[in-house]
């Protein structure tokens, strides 16, 4: 790390840089009060010396973030559960909140210097999946880029994300992609120009990039969800013969049915993400990217994002096959 980020780091946080010198632990927990009190400062707007929601509110909204967040704030810091925030109870939040953003940033900072750049950045997409351009991982960067180094140092990224709420770094490239790789494109269009756009960049068949390989996943996600769905209910049902289940039981049998054929087939949807997202030229088709992702980034490339996945069709399964058998 050098020396002016080695700096910068030790003095605005108690925790980052391990020191034996208690001068040097006063200075960095000063500094840092006197940093919170400024921001609580400008948010408390009638100068009562607490924050409600509304203020917050009004504070956000002035920063771009989106909605919800003072709700989300407030919930998490409120100890006393008064609906408003005192300094104190402000601090700790703040307080937590930059940890795990630290976290967060020496995630990315693969070479520990104490920045990161835009071949960091492309590196952090690849490693969940998802290709971004020089283009596009420069202008993620610019938007928290403050001094001109083409870099972000910690200052720059806590600064950035001190009020948003993420607390992890999926969250926030799923923020970067919709906000800067997406919504790049789309910012001001509409249905017409979008399927345009589409259209001029890769022909009619990119209307149905990974289509054909999303037709090839239903038969087989399908047929082992059912084959599943009835194996597990029998397991269910027991010496009850004849006996019907009970809506929590089909419940049950439709969300491990679920899990279970969504983990048969996940490398299946890894592919169908891969080939719709891919930009014209990428892959020659389903075997080629299959191949490349094998060959870059070995056989753990075809589960990543099983764990979040397969969590959200627990629930979905679940709900879709006790349903189903209900109204059947």
């Amino acid at each position: 790390m050098g020396e002016d980020a080695g700096a910068d780091l030790r003095k605005n946080l108690l925790w980052e840089v391990p020191t034996t010198t208690t001068t040097a632990l006063r200075f960095a927990d000063t500094d840092r009060d006197r940093r919170y009190a400024e921001i609580f400062r400008q948010l408390d707007l009638n100068e009562d010396g607490k924050v409600d929601v509304s203020e917050l509110r009004t504070a956000l909204a002035a920063r771009g973030l989106r909605q919800g967040t003072a709700e989300e704030i407030v919930l998490k810091s409120d100890i006393n559960h008064d609906g408003l925030l005192d300094f104190q109870e402000f601090s700790q939040y703040l307080q937590a909140h930059e940890k795990r953003l630290w976290l967060m940033f020496h995630s990315v900072d693969r070479n520990k210097d104490g920045r990161i750049d835009v071949g960091e950045i492309q590196h952090l997409f690849q490693k969940l999946g998802v290709a971004v351009t020089l283009e596009q991982a420069s202008r993620i960067l610019k938007s928290m880029d403050r001094d001109g180094t083409m870099t972000i140092s910690w200052t720059e990224w806590r600064d950035h994300f001190l009020f948003n709420t993420f607390h992890n770094m999926e969250e926030i490239v799923h923020y970067w992609k919709h906000s800067h790789v997406h919504g790049s494109r789309s910012r001001g269009v509409n249905l017409w120009s979008g399927l345009r756009g589409m259209v001029q960049e890769g022909g009619l068949s990119s209307l149905w990039r990974g289509n054909a390989i999303n037709v090839l996943k239903i038969a087989p996600e399908s047929a082992i969800k059912f084959m599943a769905y009835e194996q597990i209910k029998w397991l269910i049902r027991g010496s009850r013969e004849g006996g019907s289940l009970r809506v929590q039981e089909r419940f049950i049998a439709g969300s491990l049915a679920g899990a279970t054929a969504q983990t048969i087939i996940y490398p299946m949807e890894v592919l169908k993400t891969r080939l719709t997202l891919r930009k014209t030229g990428q892959y020659s088709g389903m075997a080629d990217c299959a191949k490349q992702i094998l060959k870059m980034e070995g056989v753990r490339a075809f589960y990543r994002g099983y764990l979040p996945n397969t969590l959200g069709i627990i629930p979905y399964a679940g709900i879709d096959l006790a349903v189903y058998e209900v109204c059947r």
